[in-house]
């Protein structure tokens, strides 16, 4: 038995062009692509996160360092200019391996030519509780694993990695 799983996520990447004749597809920087583990001609889902649209398309290599996100064809009607999108692809594995399965995840920056690790963004996330509180509570730890789609043991170690640096 298999069940179908997150593979690999841009999670609010910024749609750079949209090009309305053009056959139906999404073109992404081959940055991106690399950096989550996406191929030329996957099928992928397309959130635009202004308005709710969720297509699915398949990918076009755009050229690298870009930070190039361009809906093309009829998906073009659904994104515009500027819009924040989820970009996910999916994969099937066996059921006994599902729940140890690791999407590869990333959180572009500045117009898509950087990024953050999902370890990264947990970091983020921890600093920014302490810096507000004298210490981060178990409670924050359990949610942010949660949210994050992260093993609590992983979560721990980043907490520590933020109360060491905060004492550096």
């Amino acid at each position: 038995m298999y069940a179908t799983v997150l593979k690999s996520k841009l999670h609010n990447v910024v749609v750079t062009d949209s090009k309305l004749n053009y056959v139906g597809s999404i073109t992404i920087d081959k940055n991106l692509m690399d950096a989550v583990g996406l191929v030329r001609n996957e099928k992928v889902l397309v959130v635009n996160n202004r308005n709710g649209a969720r297509i699915e398309t398949y990918v076009i290599v755009g050229r690298a360092g870009t930070g190039i996100i361009c809906l093309n064809g009829a998906a073009a009607h659904h994104f515009n200019v500027g819009d924040q999108a989820i970009i996910m692809s999916f994969t099937s594995v066996k059921l006994d391996y599902a729940e140890e399965h690791e999407p590869r995840v990333i959180f572009p920056q500045e117009s898509n030519k950087n990024w953050l690790s999902n370890s990264q963004v947990c970091y983020q996330i921890f600093a920014d509780i302490l810096g507000d509180n004298d210490k981060i509570l178990e409670s924050d730890v359990e949610e942010v694993a949660l949210r994050m789609g992260r093993e609590l043991s992983d979560m721990k170690v980043i907490v520590e990695q933020v109360y060491k640096n905060k004492q550096d």
